[in-house]
């Protein structure tokens, strides 16, 4: 198998994988739209996976030793070929020279600086970062009124004028607007501009959305039931509804002890929880990984760690797991005296702050 593959998830959700040469790749989730699938050669599940390296273990991939020079180099190349609008990526001077010949032919407007880094111990600046985009504006290479429908079929009214109106605004505006070096312009767009500029399909991009609403009104706990908040309007609708129904996290189903990291009636778990700490494990923080199950059930604090990095990670850059492991991590952690209920909401207040900068 090679190639994209998707089948129906929960309500209102659609899962995909990525298959490379036989192997899985990446898995996700995406909204499901009652309208036909959008259809541009520019907008592509390979441009999230392959632009970010995604990769459920680091076997049987394509970014080979060092996935950053490969990831640069598909970006450059995609530009040039015309699978995505937009790309930031670093190369070698000749190759960055060679590049920059080629862009205007292939109607792209670039920027660049050089990038200084180490190699066998000294500083060099022979790198060029590059940000390039398309000369033609989101109407030239989108049907924005088909873009806009369906936001409107797969979101309720108020969120999707949120992204529907900078839609509007952006119809007539060239994607190379983006092109800065000194400014993160894009970063501060609307992600509905966000994914159309890095070429994500709007399935995907639309769940991102869903994702962003904020739910932290669902996770806090209350002794009453009346007590509750009332939740958004957002999160009551379907598929958020999805979203919340999954973030109610697991309960223990056991009566006695809390779960253990390599009791011997979990191995499997235990494994599979051992693959997720370092799926999930902060690339600042990669000298202190665990490399055993058997190190692990001695730094347990560690799942902590690894389990907000999960939970802060955007869909649908976030790896599936399955509602067995997601049980046995919140049994863990609450043996751990960690609660996944405040996890959650530290995570939320993180993820808030970081959309705000």
């Amino acid at each position: 198998m090679h190639g994209l593959y998707y089948r129906r998830g929960a309500q209102g959700i659609r899962e995909g994988v990525a298959c490379w040469n036989g192997h899985l790749l990446w898995q996700w989730e995406e909204v499901e739209c009652s309208l036909p699938v959008f259809d541009s050669s520019l907008l592509s599940p390979w441009n999230l996976v392959l632009a970010e390296r995604l990769a459920m273990t680091t076997a049987a991939t394509p970014y080979g030793g060092d996935g950053d020079a490969w990831a640069n180099a598909w970006k450059a190349q995609a530009l040039l070929a015309g699978w995505v609008p937009f790309a930031s990526f670093s190369l070698d001077g000749p190759d960055a020279l060679s590049w920059c010949e080629r862009a205007g032919a292939a109607g792209l407007i670039y920027t660049f600086e050089r990038e200084e880094y180490i190699e066998g111990g000294r500083i060099r600046n022979d790198r060029l970062h590059i940000i390039a985009g398309r000369a033609q504006t989101y109407g030239e290479l989108f049907d924005i009124p088909a873009v806009i429908d369906r936001y409107r079929a797969a979101l309720p009214a108020g969120l999707a004028e949120q992204q529907i109106a900078p839609l509007k605004q952006h119809r007539d505006v060239p994607v190379a607007t983006y092109v800065s070096a000194k400014e993160r312009l894009l970063e501060r767009a609307p992600r509905a501009v966000q994914g159309l500029t890095l070429g994500h399909p709007l399935e995907m991009t639309i769940m991102h959305v869903v994702d962003s609403v904020p739910i932290i009104a669902a996770l806090r706990p209350a002794d009453d039931p009346k007590d509750m908040p009332v939740l958004p309007p957002e999160a009551m609708w379907r598929p958020p509804i999805s979203r919340v129904q999954r973030t109610a996290l697991p309960r223990c189903r056991h009566p006695d002890e809390h779960e253990r990291i390599g009791a011997a009636g979990n191995l499997v778990l235990g494994g599979e929880l051992l693959a997720f700490v370092q799926a999930h494990w902060p690339a600042e923080l990669l000298p202190s990984m665990v490399r055993s199950v058997a190190e692990l059930a001695t730094r347990g604090y560690v799942l902590a760690t690894a389990y907000t990095h999960y939970l802060i990670t955007p869909i649908p850059a976030r790896r599936l797991i399955s509602p067995e492991l997601h049980q046995y991590i919140c049994c863990v952690l609450r043996g751990l005296g960690r609660s996944p209920e405040s996890i959650h909401l530290d995570a939320e207040v993180n993820r808030a702050f970081l959309q705000s900068v």
